[in-house]
Formats: structure tokens, sequence, C-alpha cells
């Protein structure tokens, strides 16, 4: 490799070393540029999981934070939007278990919204309808009772249909 006179590298070894070098460097960056992607793609995931795509499936559904599904049957004529800290009338129906059965009622309901009042898929569920709105929810375990069993079996998809009474 040597030349004997002055010590110098071969130049025809110095490119291939050069171009090795080139290649190595190369390789670094497209794998650093693979495992940012990979991360992307693993913080797009959590994201549709806890925050929801807003995006409407095959049934018109909008799949929000946590998993809750909601579709508007009526969208309301009032003024004020529901939003966190509101104060909320809402009658609703509970249904599910294997048959659909109904499981709860009430015609009149009153809480406020993003305090824990009830269930996280009501706080999430209600924000942005409008009084005289209908909305049909579908809450899973970890946005309802999670494991418990209030009626529909443990751990059972629960099926609202809320309509908005008021809101301040």
């Amino acid at each position: 490799e040597l030349h004997a006179v002055g010590g110098a590298l071969n130049p025809q070894v110095a490119a291939q070393r050069l171009e090795k070098r080139r290649l190595h460097k190369k390789r670094k960056k497209d794998e650093h540029h693979n495992s940012t992607d990979k991360e992307d793609q693993d913080r797009l995931v959590f994201d549709k999981m806890f925050n929801g795509t807003g995006e409407e499936d095959e049934s018109g559904a909008r799949t929000l934070e946590m998993g809750v599904k909601c579709t508007d049957v009526v969208v309301g004529k009032g003024d004020v939007l529901v939003g966190n800290n509101s104060l909320v009338t809402v009658s609703y129906k509970l249904t599910g278990g294997k048959f659909g059965a109904l499981i709860d009622s009430s015609k009149k309901f009153t809480f406020r919204v993003g305090k824990g009042e009830v269930i996280r898929g009501w706080d999430i569920g209600v924000l942005g309808m409008a009084v005289g709105g209908r909305r049909k929810l579908v809450v899973p375990p970890k946005a309802g009772y999670q494991g418990q069993d209030i009626g529909a079996g443990p751990g059972a998809l629960l099926y609202f249909d809320i309509t908005v009474i008021s809101s301040t």
C-alpha cells in the first residue's frame, strides 16, 4: 500500500477508502432517517389512539380521542357550542350488551364538561355540540367504565344517544 518513496498511500487505495467512508456515512444517515420515520409513525399511531383522527369511517362515524366514535344525527341550531367547563343538560339513552338492551336513560341530566363528573367518553363526545343537537356515541371501555359491568357485560362497548337540551 505504501509507496517506497515518501510513505504515501497508493492513489487507487486512497480512492477506495474514501468511497468506503462515504458509503458508511450514507448508511448511517439512512439508518438515522429510518429510525426517525419509525418514531414519526409511532407518534402518529399514538396520536390517533389517544386524540382520535377526526376522520369519518364508511358508516359516517368520526373517531375522537380515546377511540370514542360519534355520529351526528341532528346538528343543533344553538349559537353556543359545548366546550370544556360548559354546564350542559342532556337527555340520553344507553344501550349495550349482546342484544342492545336499554340499560339506562334520563330525560334531563346536567353535568359540567371536562370536570370528571361523567365518564370520559361523554366529556369527549359532547364537545362541539349545540343546543338541539343529537349525537350517537360509541364509547369503548377505556373511555367508559373500564372492566366494570354496568349491565352490558364487563368491558363492553356502550352505545349512547345524546341530545343537548341546554348549554351555558
